[in-house]
């Protein structure tokens, strides 16, 4: 950790908090317990005590458990890390719910290892859409009226109009908030749509001629929030450095040009490590600022599991839903592939 101007070990903390570990052990103890209550992570409101624990967010429980101060910061940068929000932003619930799949994915793998796609995640979806038919996949064309009637679905897109039997709405619901359904979604999934929460993460890659900074993630109280490096396993001489910043740092950040933005990053960066050498170069993504997007990934805010998971991940006559906000392991390429799986299993399923 990054504090007061000195980058302090495990060993520093423990000086400066001999009580710091306990406490986020309690932390994780206490979200471990509930998690134990929640028998299929597909379900967290089957949870004997949904409700009770919806209604609470992690700023609460962290106030329950009475951490100091420094347990708080990293209760923070995880829930900013981890959910792209505050913590009083972000069910207890919900988080129980990820530590039940964490658990639930780790015990008959081992451990869960990060992969990276070479030429990006865009390659994937390029290379699914070049399978199909030639005119199938349109770019460029934004959806803003789907009519339902005795014959299907009707689709309208500016000057285009498309018909079909089902309709697989994919994306983020945030650009859905825009489009004009008749007859209106129910009243509850409409709730679901026009209120489910959306982290906001800004992403601040800087690559550097030398590798000058220690291996792992590392928590700072400056803007970065949390750095940590990408480029780990590869040979290079040169590195990355990212700035994750998630919650109301994320948008601030995003309030920024992607320029100023690189430049805020790399004080904090620079703080951090003083002898880093001048940035080769970068880039930074604003989620939050993107208005297809509108957002990183959802979280389920208090009382959100309770009010909009069951409703978001059933179908609605010819409309479906998925996306990761629609998956058990929410957030993620896992999630959105898991979301796309279970809808195109139902589809054909009903052939």
């Amino acid at each position: 950790m990054f504090r007061d101007g000195a980058l302090l070990g495990p060993a520093d903390l423990a000086r400066l908090d001999p009580q710091l570990g306990d406490e986020l052990d309690r932390l994780e103890d206490f979200f471990a317990s509930v998690a134990a209550g929640i028998s299929d992570a597909a379900h967290p409101a089957q949870h004997p005590q949904a409700a009770h624990y919806d209604s609470l967010s992690a700023a609460d429980i962290v106030d329950q458990l009475e951490l100091g101060e420094l347990a708080r910061l990293f209760a923070t940068r995880n829930m900013q890390g981890e959910f792209a929000a505050e913590p009083h932003e972000v069910s207890a619930l919900f988080v129980a719910q990820q530590r039940a799949l964490y658990e639930a994915a780790a015990t008959p793998h081992g451990e869960v290892v990060a992969q990276r796609i070479v030429g990006g995640v865009s390659g994937v979806t390029a290379g699914l859409a070049s399978a199909l038919p030639q005119g199938m996949i349109r770019f460029g064309e934004t959806v803003d009226a789907i009519t339902i009637d005795e014959t299907g679905a009707h689709v309208r897109a500016g000057a285009n109009s498309y018909h079909a039997d089902q309709v697989v709405l994919a994306c983020s619901l945030v650009p859905l908030r825009a489009v004009a359904f008749d007859p209106p979604l129910p009243p509850e999934l409409a709730a679901a749509v026009h209120g489910l929460g959306y982290g906001r993460v800004t992403k601040t890659a800087l690559q550097y001629p030398e590798r000058v900074w220690p291996a792992g993630y590392a928590t700072t109280t400056g803007r970065a929030q949390r750095v940590y490096e990408p480029t780990v396993g590869h040979p290079a001489e040169s590195g990355i450095l990212m700035g994750y910043t998630g919650g109301e740092g994320g948008t601030r950040l995003a309030d920024l040009a992607e320029s100023e933005r690189m430049h805020e990053i790399e004080l904090s960066q620079r703080e951090m490590y003083p002898a880093l050498p001048p940035p080769l170069g970068g880039f930074s993504q604003a989620w939050s600022g993107l208005p297809l997007f509108g957002g990183s990934y959802a979280v389920y805010r208090p009382g959100e599991i309770t009010r909009f998971w069951d409703v978001l991940r059933r179908p609605h006559g010819c409309i479906h839903f998925a996306g990761e906000h629609t998956a058990t392991w929410t957030g993620y390429l896992e999630g959105a592939v898991e979301s796309g799986e279970t809808v195109a299993s139902r589809l054909l399923a009903n052939r």
